[in-house]
């Protein structure tokens, strides 16, 4: 299954500089799932996260954060 990117950003009003790439499904862990290595040191939620608004985005910070937790 696929989806389209431009129908994507139309519907969530994304602006031109966001590719979305990718659908994240959510769901509940299996009985035997353990966190991830990385799990404590997340970059926190109100910075990757958003709803319907992208008006706080700024790539550069967020992909700098992101690089340095997977450093």
């Amino acid at each position: 299954m696929s989806f389209d990117p431009e129908k994507m950003k139309e519907a969530y009003h994304m602006p031109d500089s966001i590719v979305p790439v990718v659908l994240l499904v959510m769901g509940y862990p299996a009985k035997d799932a353990a966190p991830s290595i990385m799990h404590e040191r997340r970059e926190p939620i109100d910075n990757i996260v958003f709803y319907n608004d992208f008006s706080g985005w700024e790539a550069k910070e967020i992909d700098q954060a992101a690089r340095a937790v997977h450093n």
